[in-house]
């Protein structure tokens, strides 16, 4: 069997109220906001926050599953921090 280069958690916590958040692509590079669902630790130690993205399957159904935000210049903000 070939290793898997998925991440590797080794525990997950609720994040509510997070959002991780970046700078938009449009003209007016209004941020964009994606809520965190949990905080995930990797096997090295590290915490990351998982947002939720939804994929297209065979058929017209769209599931939402979580990942790891995309490696741009971003942060982690708590709603509060959003006012």
């Amino acid at each position: 069997m070939t290793e898997s280069k998925l991440p590797r958690y080794v525990s997950l916590v609720p994040a509510n109220d997070w959002y991780f958040v970046h700078e938009g692509t449009t003209p007016d590079r209004r941020r964009v906001l994606h809520r965190v669902a949990v905080w995930a630790q990797r096997e090295d130690g590290s915490v990351i926050g998982l947002i939720s993205v939804e994929k297209m399957q065979d058929g017209p159904h769209q599931v939402p599953r979580l990942v790891e935000p995309p490696p741009i210049e971003g942060g982690y903000l708590h709603e509060d921090q959003l006012r």
